[in-house]
């Protein structure tokens, strides 16, 4: 499915509707996104931290937190929030891919969240599932929403001017954690 580039008998070469997908989106990236400024190496310290969390107890009841903290490891700030039952539902029905949809719905709202107090900043973004901590890194989503959860953190990092780094955290040294889940426990 992904080697376009080979002749074989009887194949069809036309685009399929993620790759119109996909082409589309680059369109978007190359007419839109600002050039990145190459700054100097900084301090250590200098940056924000946001670390974030999906969590999901079950399948129509989904929750969301993020953790800021300041350079310097400044306390900071928590946020935590259920996601709508009707997005949870679409995500289930099309895709089975809760969790990871969750965590980078965390993401996004954590951006949101924090937009004043992260833009044009050193951001490090912590997330503790895997799938989700690669999507940003290397964009391989391979569910729709997944895809589209994505391109939005994308295009709000580059809106803001935020300098990214995604890093994979163990889910015991989240501190988003609790945030996450405190709409969600019983």
């Amino acid at each position: 499915d992904r080697q376009y580039g080979r002749d074989r008998k009887g194949s069809d070469h036309s685009l399929t509707d993620e790759l119109k997908l996909a082409l589309s989106d680059l369109r978007y990236i190359f007419a839109n996104a600002k050039s990145r400024e190459l700054l100097p190496r900084q301090e250590p310290g200098s940056h924000y931290s946001v670390f974030t969390d999906g969590s999901q107890e079950e399948w129509s009841v989904g929750g969301i937190g993020g953790v800021v903290l300041g350079p310097e490891g400044t306390p900071g700030e928590w946020w935590g929030a259920t996601v709508p039952e009707c997005v949870v539902g679409q995500w289930s029905d099309r895709e089975g891919s809760d969790i990871i949809n969750m965590e980078l719905y965390a993401v996004f709202a954590s951006i949101q969240t924090w937009a004043t107090k992260l833009a044009k900043k050193r951001v490090i973004f912590f997330i503790d599932n895997s799938a989700a901590w690669s999507m940003p890194c290397k964009a391989p989503a391979g569910k729709p929403g997944q895809r589209i959860l994505v391109a939005a953190i994308w295009r709000l990092v580059d809106a803001l001017g935020i300098k990214p780094w995604f890093e994979w955290v163990e889910t015991d040294a989240n501190c988003s954690d609790g945030p996450s889940r405190i709409f969600t426990d019983g």
